[in-house]
């Protein structure tokens, strides 16, 4: 399985790739929504991991751009925010799910649940 994650910070990336290590067979880093687009066109990734607030573009625009990309795209918001106006906007915009940072640990579980789809 590949993955695609994008964080705006060095350190929450490599806490993710270290978090999911047993389970990933390759995994592509941006810092940014716009580098993200790019790279889900380039590597085709099985799932993303998207943070909603960085530079360049946010991950909720980033989401919505890979969705018309590939409408069957997997991508799992993981965001510092707990608001409930997000949670409803990366459902609107087709995201498969919303965790908290505070919550990563529980996305190998999630992952290896949605990859069987």
């Amino acid at each position: 399985m590949n993955i695609l994650i994008v964080d705006d910070s060095v350190n929450v990336r490599r806490m993710i790739k270290e978090i999911l290590a047993d389970s990933i067979d390759e995994i592509y880093e941006c810092g940014d929504g716009l580098s993200a687009v790019e790279a889900y066109q380039k590597y085709k990734p099985d799932i993303v991991l998207m943070d909603i607030k960085m530079k360049k573009l946010n991950g909720l625009l980033a989401t919505e751009r890979i969705m018309k990309i590939n409408a069957k795209a997997k991508v799992i918001i993981v965001s510092n925010y707990d608001d409930d106006f997000m949670r409803t906007e990366t459902k609107r915009i087709g995201a498969l799910q919303y965790f908290t940072k505070e919550d990563i640990y529980k996305l190998p579980e999630y992952i290896k649940a949605i990859s069987k789809n």
